[in-house]
């Protein structure tokens, strides 16, 4: 059955129909990202006046196969108006020479747009928490590669902001032996930032009950919850203070927490059972106080069938939005009839129904996340995988949607043509004395660069990557034009900054 849940999660999906009370809606088209390989929603972030939405994509070897971690992955960034019509795009691989994959976004108190995620170099084998800080049209600030010192670290990629305001990070310190091989411990490592990335606190402490996820809760203090359904619970300085066991049934399986207010939090997950001869699974939410007592419980499931990828989200104290994916319980035997849908209950605190919405189509649909939305509705994040494709690849499109108070989809971007990622990666954009342009093809590539008047300021020539001088150039925008051996044609724009 774990076997099952997990595939179940790992599915795309598409949203062609809409149902809501019952009523059929016509087919509408999302913020939809296709790249012909594999795409999965990773976050969505609602600033004042855009909505931005993050994918990770990998290029698929020739035998359907994902390609190898961080080498052929890469990150997917989209900013929308509110309408969800697409105003920018950008497509990340690097920071500096390090591989990243872009896990998570937050608003910072300025206004800009920080995203994280893990960074990789495959000269030293060596992790680091990625971090780039983005204005609203996605145009990159700066960026910065955070570890410890005199340790190996494997973040997770997250990031959350403390009652402070400040930023905490933290991950795994793996063992590593004369070979250089790697094994699990149960070391683990907390950094805290100013929102500029400057390190304030740090330090690694043994942690025996392998906690996940780290969320500030109270005034001075935060929780970790763990799989063996407790919750390990850290001083305002990051040190272990203690861990609470939580009293759940054994067949709730909790694996992932949403924060909801200053005195409470959820956790959401699985609930297995069925009749004898059939495993069905629910959605379970357990709602825990600051002290770690559970306020409350409930479940979400339809008879015969599963129910899981739960998400929650919401802004409004007394409306939550809980959704996931429902699928007939023989849905391992993966065929073109399957059922599949994505459901939104919105709820009010203590899991009452009062609206349920489903999405759904012929392939196959997973819910990727839910964010609730300042003007009370919510955006969904969603995945599609065709049947017709199955077994021989591994291809998923993402796209977002969005839902009004009432659970009917609104503003949708009409447009059909799936957005791509760009065949070349500049960094940094904007830039002030020099960047690295990668090109993964390795194809011969002939760049030039034009002032806005025309006038050819640059040109070179290379295969993968070359990294171009431009500190003699003056303060403002620029084209970079570029021409690949097999005849493909990009232009990008290219901001010289004030030294």
């Amino acid at each position: 059955m774990k076997n099952i849940i997990t595939h179940f999660r790992l599915m795309a999906f598409f949203v062609l129909v809409a149902i809501s009370n019952s009523s059929i809606g016509q087919p509408l088209k999302p913020v939809w990202i296709s790249t012909g390989d594999y795409v999965a929603p990773t976050f969505m972030l609602e600033t004042p006046e855009r909505y931005i939405f993050g994918t990770l994509a990998s290029t698929l070897k020739p035998d359907g196969n994902m390609g190898d971690p961080f080498v052929d992955w890469g990150s997917i960034i989209v900013s929308t108006d509110k309408n969800l019509m697409t105003q920018d795009s950008i497509f990340i691989q690097f920071i500096d020479d390090w591989y990243v994959m872009i896990y998570q976004t937050l608003l910072l108190d300025n206004g800009q747009i920080l995203l994280t995620g893990r960074a990789f170099h495959t000269d030293s084998n060596d992790y680091r928490l990625g971090m780039i800080w983005l204005d609203e049209s996605l145009n990159q600030l700066h960026h910065n590669l955070v570890g410890i010192e005199n340790h190996h670290i494997d973040p997770s990629g997250a990031i959350v902001i403390n009652q402070s305001g400040n930023l905490v990070t933290w991950g795994h310190v793996p063992q590593r032996d004369a070979a250089d091989t790697e094994t699990p411990s149960n070391q683990f490592f907390f950094i805290e930032m100013d929102q500029s990335g400057e390190i304030i606190n740090s330090m690694v402490q043994n942690l025996d009950s392998n906690p996940y996820y780290l969320w500030p809760v109270g005034a001075d203090k935060y929780h970790m919850w763990s799989w063996e359904n407790s919750i390990v619970q850290l001083n305002a300085d990051l040190s272990y203070d203690t861990t609470y066991p939580i009293n759940l049934s054994s067949d709730f399986f909790i694996w992932r927490p949403q924060p909801f207010n200053a005195q409470s939090y959820f956790l959401l997950g699985d609930r297995l059972g069925g009749s004898p001869g059939i495993n069905e699974v629910d959605i379970a939410v357990v709602h825990v106080d600051n002290e770690a007592n559970v306020l409350n419980s409930f479940v979400f499931g339809f008879d015969g069938e599963l129910a899981s990828g739960a998400s929650l989200s919401s802004i409004d104290p007394e409306v939550l939005f809980i959704g996931g994916t429902r699928s007939r319980v023989d849905y391992a035997l993966i065929d073109s009839t399957d059922f599949n849908q994505i459901f939104i209950h919105k709820t009010n605190i203590s899991g009452e129904i009062l609206r349920t919405s489903f999405y759904s189509t012929n392939g196959s649909i997973w819910l990727g996340n839910l964010l609730a939305t300042s003007d009370g509705g919510c955006l969904i994040s969603g995945g599609y995988y065709d049947f017709m494709n199955y077994p021989f690849t591994n291809i998923m499109d993402a796209f977002f949607l969005k839902m009004d108070t009432n659970g009917i989809i609104t503003s949708l971007h009409t447009n059909k043509t799936p957005l791509k990622p760009t065949a070349y990666t500049i960094h940094p954009n904007p830039v002030k004395d020099k960047y690295r342009i990668y090109c993964a093809t390795g194809q011969k590539t002939k760049a030039m660069l034009y002032s806005l008047n025309g006038a050819l300021v640059q040109r070179f020539e290379f295969v993968s990557d070359f990294e171009a001088d431009v500190s003699n150039l003056k303060p403002g925008a620029y084209l970079l034009q570029l021409s690949r051996q097999d005849g493909y044609m990009e232009s990008r724009k290219l901001i010289i900054m004030n030294r």
